[in-house]
């Protein structure tokens, strides 16, 4: 009934449920910026869903599981070096009570040159979303005004070309429009097209409109991919360009663990099949190739 990382609505807020206890369940509050780790009985929730009062709740940081960084990336190296920071931490089975939590921040701010600031709030970044090491990824959508909108007036937004002729386009509704079109119609499919297709069918869109535009004021393929990646979530993107078979067999993130609802030794059995690479021969005739046999 109530599995690892799932999220609840209690009382206008979410919580992650991080450790089964048997009869009490360990949760954190998501958007709390100041939550720890407490501990619940089950019967308490279970009551509560019965009031109706507690109910599940989508997880706002699953499109996390999808994220693949290069090695060698920026990103990659924050996140690995923030998890190994709090690993000592994060992998101790009794990390929700204080005493044994705060031992081990002691320990670890004097081996490494941290605060115990940056260890609560990777520590509380870890259990809210999700607890995997992509949850320790930097969070730059925070600065920058990355992945809001802007408003153009007459001048272009963005860096002013230097080497491309012509000053470029502003991306205004119509832009927008012909955008959407094109990506949903080319590129969020199952045959995956490439991002550098759906701009030329963007573009023969674009000239349908304004037969006279120089080639140079044309809106780019940087442009495309800029408001592909505002208004697209990842997990949209993949979902879309994968066949429902192939995302519930090998994409979608398990919310589950092989031994979830098993009793003890022996209550459940799992069976498989291969195709050995071998060749069986007939017994009348060894000339007579059977076929594969399945193991």
């Amino acid at each position: 009934m109530f599995r690892i990382n799932d999220v609840f609505y209690l009382n206008d807020q979410r919580y992650r449920i991080l450790v089964d206890l048997t009869d009490e369940l360990v949760w954190i509050a998501i958007e709390d910026d100041k939550a720890f780790p407490s501990i619940i009985a089950k019967r308490e929730l279970r009551e509560a869903i019965n009031a109706e009062i507690l109910k599940r709740a989508d997880d706002p940081f699953k499109s996390l599981n999808f994220i693949v960084i290069d090695d060698g990336a920026t990103d990659k190296i924050i996140r690995d070096e923030n998890y190994e920071l709090i690993k000592p931490i994060i992998t101790e089975p009794e990390f929700y009570l204080p005493k044994v939590r705060s031992a081990y921040i002691n320990k670890i701010l004097l081996e490494k040159k941290t605060t115990k600031q940056t260890l609560y709030r990777l520590l509380r970044r870890y259990w809210q979303r999700g607890q995997m090491p992509n949850a320790l990824i930097p969070d730059y959508k925070n600065s920058g005004g990355k992945g809001k909108k802007r408003i153009a007036n007459e001048v272009k937004l963005g860096r002013p070309r230097i080497y491309s002729l012509g000053i470029g386009t502003s991306v205004d509704e119509l832009v927008e429009k012909l955008f959407r079109i094109a990506i949903d119609r080319h590129y969020l499919k199952e045959d995956k097209g490439t991002v550098a297709y759906t701009h030329h069918r963007f573009q023969d869109m674009y000239k349908a409109y304004f037969p006279e535009i120089e080639e140079s004021e044309i809106p780019t393929k940087s442009q495309l991919i800029h408001f592909l990646k505002r208004e697209y979530s990842q997990i949209e993107k993949i979902q879309k360009r994968s066949t429902e078979i192939n995302y519930n067999k090998d994409i979608r993130p398990l919310s589950g663990t092989a031994n979830l609802h098993v009793l003890g030794p022996g209550s459940r059995y799992e069976i498989d099949a291969t195709i050995a690479d071998i060749y069986l021969v007939s017994d009348s005739d060894r000339k007579d190739i059977v076929g594969r046999p399945i193991v």
